[in-house]
């Protein structure tokens, strides 16, 4: 725990949770999670404190799935990097965001679990790269979808703002898809 801003320049291979007090959380490399941890990344829940990943976000191959939490209040999340991958069904499997303002996906996005947003963002959520999730329930304001969007489950956007989805890749669900708010489509 840090009542001042906590930030990193190299890799973060990380076992327990990393909280600030209404202050940034920067990891200015890759960030790895620990064998079956199960860490969160918290500037606390109704701060202003933002979440900065600049590398990959993944977990530890072998034994069982890892789960990342993030809890930035009214801040913002950023992942530079890619977000988990398809080599190993056992390493960063499932990624929950309790509570964030605007927040930001550049690279892929491979789980094999759920997507989670627990509490409805405040700002956009983008995706830029291609996601392929087992589950998404994901809450918010505007969504922008810029890539494919793949679920290998139910695929639930609680929107109050516009889902935009551009001309590049499609949203595909295996199981049921619904927005809750207005859908602006250039893809399928």
């Amino acid at each position: 725990t840090s009542t001042g801003a906590f930030s990193t320049t190299g890799d973060v291979n990380l076992a327990a949770n990393i909280t600030t007090t209404d202050t940034d959380l920067t990891i200015g490399g890759n960030l790895v999670v620990a064998e079956a941890a199960t860490p969160t990344l918290s500037t606390g829940a109704g701060t202003a404190g933002n979440v900065l990943v600049s590398g990959t976000t993944n977990g530890t191959t072998g034994g069982v799935a890892e789960n990342l939490t993030v809890q930035a209040g009214t801040g913002t999340v950023t992942f530079t990097g890619n977000v988990g991958n398809a080599t190993n069904a056992t390493e960063l499997e499932a990624l929950t965001i309790t509570n964030a303002g605007a927040t930001l996906f550049s690279g892929a996005v491979t789980l094999a679990n759920a997507l989670t947003q627990t509490n409805a963002a405040t700002g956009a959520t983008t995706f830029t790269g291609a996601v392929s999730v087992g589950s998404a329930d994901l809450k918010g304001t505007a969504f922008n979808v810029n890539n494919s969007f793949a679920s290998a489950g139910t695929t639930a956007f609680t929107n109050s703002g516009v889902l935009t989805k551009n001309s590049t890749g499609n949203i595909t669900s295996t199981g049921a898809f619904s927005t809750t708010g207005d859908v602006n489509l250039a893809a399928n």
